[in-house]
């Protein structure tokens, strides 16, 4: 039972550093930074949030 255990913590941590290597990856330490900041921006309330995806979907169109 105890190599279960193991072994699920071992995925997590393969999943983790694949999200960490992802996030370098596509948008690098800028990125990472402003994911790991938690400092709001005038848009950033939940309030904001269904203009923004309102505005993203009106561009892609």
């Amino acid at each position: 039972m105890y190599s279960i255990h193991l072994l699920a913590w071992l995925l997590i941590a393969i999943a983790v550093a694949l999200h960490v290597m992802a996030v370098f990856n596509r948008g690098g330490l800028p990125l990472a930074r402003s994911m790991a900041s938690t400092q709001n921006r005038p848009g950033d309330l939940p309030g904001n949030w269904l203009e923004q995806i309102r505005r993203s979907l009106n561009t892609w169109s």
